[in-house]
């Protein structure tokens, strides 16, 4: 925060920029030339649990700036009506822009299988391994029909963080505790073809997340077809 409202306008002024253009909710709160702030979401004012130091950022200091903003982007109606709603930007200065799909999911590439890869009929779930991805809810599903649906559920998580993993251990041992721990596949840190290829031969694509500000998964996974 600091370095936006120091170094940053100073380097502005420097390079003689016409517009300030910031792909994150950052930028000068007194702004030495017109600058434009995307925004993806507001997370941390639904999850303050995941982002306990940004809060007070989005809560106080980021409707300073979106003001001195002579345009606000949105990657999603949704984002927009958050920020409408939540911090008051007027409507008419935010425009939605979506955001791309990496080509790669409309190519013709089949992918690669990943390391661990069973060749079974699965659904595919994709997100961090954090409460708000609504991971236990899914399980909970699965095991509602283990029966009548022999499907395993291949799980794509974002992992590396200690909270993370401690997640991972709480959803697997609820697997456990209701029957379907065989059935669940989890990968991490895969590349773009391997999931593409679980895009591919997935029998469905589950999103039960509780926020998104766009939500990546649901459009990858049409862009596969």
């Amino acid at each position: 925060l600091a370095w936006c409202q120091t170094a940053l306008p100073l380097r502005v002024i420097r390079g003689r920029a016409d517009v300030l253009f910031s792909t994150v909710s950052e930028g000068m709160l007194l702004p030495v030339c017109p600058q434009v702030v995307v925004v993806h979401d507001l997370m941390p004012l639904f999850s303050p649990e995941e982002y306990p130091r940004w809060r007070r950022y989005f809560r106080y200091v980021l409707p300073r700036l979106l003001k001195s903003c002579q345009r606000v982007i949105a990657d999603s109606g949704h984002t927009r009506e958050d920020l409408v709603r939540e911090l008051r930007v007027p409507e008419e200065r935010i425009e939605v822009v979506y955001p791309w799909v990496d080509p790669l999911f409309l190519s013709d590439d089949p992918g690669s299988p990943p390391e661990g890869y069973q060749p079974e009929p699965y659904f595919l779930f994709i997100g961090a391994s954090i409460p708000r991805k609504n991971l236990e809810t899914v399980i909970r599903a699965l095991a509602l029909i283990q029966d009548e649906v022999p499907h395993a559920l291949a799980c794509v998580l974002g992992l590396g963080h200690a909270t993370k993993e401690k997640y991972l251990s709480q959803m697997l041992a609820l697997a456990t505790e209701l029957g379907v721990r065989q059935r669940l596949c989890v990968f991490s840190s895969l590349t773009q073809r391997e999931i593409l290829f679980l895009y591919r031969h997935a029998t469905a694509l589950v999103m039960l997340s509780q926020y998104e500000g766009f939500g990546y998964p649901p459009v990858e996974a049409m862009a596969v077809g």
